[in-house]
């Protein structure tokens, strides 16, 4: 099975059958690899507790959907969101949690939310329970608090 290290780019996607290969946060080597396709569920409601390895697309008219991190979550769990037309949402962090985007981070009781509709995240939990990081980011516009 290859290794595909070229394919990961803006954009880029990882398949099913792919293998990741990288370092886990105590900088010992770990693999990630997925096994299924996550199950989605629309969100039309002005908040909305997320789960682990599950996507969501965002489909709130009234204004901007308040997403609430799961208080449990294993290392290399994943959540997917995407919001449709003008939809808009935040996530927010509680406690010690935190989410980061590159070398942003959010402070204490902060969020991650989109600027516009039609944006699409990706995120993996890098320390359990704590810790997520955006892994992508379509088209790219955050605002990190």
């Amino acid at each position: 099975m290859p290794i595909k290290f070229s394919q990961f780019i803006q954009g880029g996607r990882v398949d099913t059958s792919d293998i990741i290969v990288g370092l886990d946060p105590n900088g010992q080597n770990a693999q990630f690899t997925p096994s299924t396709v996550l199950p989605y569920t629309s969100i039309a409601t002005a908040s909305y507790p997320l789960s682990v390895n599950n996507g969501y697309t965002i489909d709130y008219d009234a204004g901007t959907v308040t997403l609430t991190l799961p208080s449990l979550s294993a290392y290399g769990s994943v959540i997917e969101l995407l919001s449709t037309v003008n939809h808009t949402f935040s996530v927010s962090v509680t406690g010690s949690q935190a989410i980061n985007f590159g070398n942003k981070f959010t402070s204490t009781n902060g969020f991650v939310s989109t600027g516009s509709g039609y944006t699409f995240i990706r995120m993996i939990c890098t320390q359990q329970n704590t810790s997520w990081a955006i892994t992508n980011c379509e088209p790219g516009y955050l605002i990190i608090n």
